[in-house]
């Protein structure tokens, strides 16, 4: 079985007492949180 390592992240700032977070929308139109997937030397 092929396994694979990926890394994200919640990103999210407070404005005015609310909470505003970051969301990535792909070239299909699926949404989600900014990540991907790391490299050879990357831990």
């Amino acid at each position: 079985m092929k396994t694979e390592k990926s890394c994200g992240a919640i990103v999210y700032t407070k404005e005015n007492g609310c909470i505003r977070y970051v969301i990535i929308r792909s070239k299909e139109g699926i949404c989600g949180f900014p990540k991907g997937h790391t490299e050879d030397l990357e831990s």
